[in-house]
């Protein structure tokens, strides 16, 4: 079968390791690390170079086979992202198991689909790409803004967790509302009003954090009508409390989902891209 290695036991019970060398853009030493093969690195803080702002890094991070160098890349301009620590408050798009609070409900890493490491999902992509790292991931399958249940993120309960000991995040993306806009149950008079209580709610608990709404992609989970009724409602919240907007409208997840709602590998790129680029 595709993508099934056979080996004896005593080849599966020899642990490699591979070495994993940062380097800067004068191809100075940043940091050395080792992994597990074919496993996983968190990237080091960028350094900052005068006139020159941090755009990535040239390899990925992940499925690491071999003694690898990794150079962070640079342009000439600014990237006020560098070194900050974000945190995502999301739906199931946003999940990745083991990296939101215990007890969250997942949907991935899902057997059918190709996005099978957490370096793969849009928010770690966003998050890598601007040279930040990860605060907390405060997400939670099949959750709204809106209704009845414990997983709403108008509730405080709910936006507790994107605090941690009293520490909160430089930086929070929210991604919230495909529910929402796709459920029958929820109007969009409600979704305006719990928005709302979820932003007062969430300035309350972290006053220093910049946070940052995003639109809703165009996706066949929702209709064209209600996608912009909704994207509308958020854009609104964005002049309401002086926060900024990501409008990711453009961004269509047409052919590039797992079923009806949940992004492929190339469907979390096409969501980061394009936060990426509203970001810079």
């Amino acid at each position: 079968s595709d993508g099934i290695t056979i080996v004896t036991e005593a080849e599966a019970n020899v642990i490699e390791i591979c070495d994993v060398t940062f380097i800067g853009k004068d191809k100075e030493v940043i940091s050395t690390t080792k992994c597990h093969k074919g496993g996983n690195v968190i990237y080091p803080k960028a350094p900052n170079y005068d006139g020159y702002k941090f755009i990535g890094w040239d390899k990925q991070n992940y499925n690491i086979t071999s003694d690898i160098t990794i150079e962070a890349q640079y342009e000439f301009g600014s990237n006020r992202f560098n070194g900050k620590s974000f945190a995502v408050i999301g739906d199931s798009i946003s999940t990745y198991l083991n990296y939101v609070p215990d007890g969250f409900a997942t949907f991935y890493p899902y057997p059918t689909a190709d996005v099978s490491d957490y370096n793969m999902t849009w928010w770690m992509q966003v998050i890598n790409k601007m040279g930040g790292t990860l605060f907390v991931n405060n997400s939670y399958s099949g959750s709204c803004v809106s209704g009845s249940a414990s997983s709403a993120t108008k509730l405080m309960s709910r936006l507790e967790y994107t605090q941690i000991n009293g520490e909160t995040p430089d930086v929070i993306l929210i991604y919230m509302g495909s529910n929402d806009c796709a459920s029958s149950g929820i109007s969009s008079k409600s979704f305006d009003q719990d928005y709302s209580i979820m932003l007062e709610n969430l300035k309350l608990l972290c006053p220093n954090s910049e946070i940052i709404l995003l639109t809703l992609c165009t996706s066949p989970f929702y209709s064209v009508a209600n996608q912009k009724t909704f994207n509308d409602i958020i854009k609104a919240k964005g002049e309401e409390f002086n926060l900024p907007v990501l409008d990711l409208q453009s961004a269509s997840l047409d052919g590039h989902l797992v079923d009806s709602a949940h992004p492929k590998y190339s469907g979390m790129q096409v969501v980061a891209n394009k936060i990426i680029e509203e970001l810079n």
